[in-house]
């Protein structure tokens, strides 16, 4: 003769009356075995304890409380309430104003805003990069050559704004453009070409 156990079935309804009686005595935890017993801890929950100023274990705020949809946000327009850059930056991430609505400035995230023309004055002043002398040889190069794009998009619109190259072509959508060196971007190769000889 044998002995055979079998698992019991837990099933939703078990579960369901098993939370119930737990809130109903106040537990603050439950337990279903998979033997199907239910272990009710009858000590209050983890908030009670800590305010009669007991320790709480590791395990107590295992799901803290969410905040809800919109909180994070006036928490923030709230901080900076004075600075005018904030309260529009938390407008914009309301939805009630677009981007091209914000006003120009740094803003307290890290992030900026120019104004019209202000980026190609930033670049224009700038010497040329490394990135920038590269495709700039590449375009060299290439000069003549149809459908011809070298580097990233930062890369050419800088050396556009600088008037050393140009779009060759419309571009489609979601596409990028072909560009071509200019006869400014070729005088400017020969320069750079002759520095590096120098050096």
């Amino acid at each position: 003769m044998s002995l055979m156990s079998r698992r019991a079935r837990v099933t939703q309804a078990a579960i369901r009356q098993a939370i119930r009686a737990a809130q109903q005595t106040g537990a603050g935890l439950v337990r279903i075995l998979p033997d199907g017993s239910i272990c009710i801890d009858p000590s209050p929950p983890a908030e009670e304890r800590l305010g009669r100023g007991e320790l709480a274990s590791k395990w107590d705020d295992v799901n803290p409380p969410r905040r809800r949809f919109g909180e994070r946000l006036a928490e923030r327009a709230n901080t900076n309430s004075d600075d005018p850059l904030a309260l529009a930056f938390a407008r914009w991430e309301r939805g009630e104003i677009k981007m091209d609505q914000l006003p120009p400035g740094r803003y307290p995230n890290g992030m900026r805003v120019y104004a019209d023309g202000e980026w190609e004055a930033i670049v224009r002043a700038k010497p040329l990069r490394k990135r920038e002398i590269a495709s700039l040889k590449a375009y060299f190069d290439a000069d003549g050559a149809p459908n011809f794009c070298s580097g990233g998009i930062d890369t050419n619109e800088r050396l556009e704004i600088r008037g050393l190259t140009e779009k060759s072509s419309i571009p489609q959508k979601d596409r990028m453009p072909f560009y071509r060196i200019t006869a400014a971007g070729k005088d400017e190769w020969r320069r750079q070409a002759a520095a590096q000889i120098e050096a």
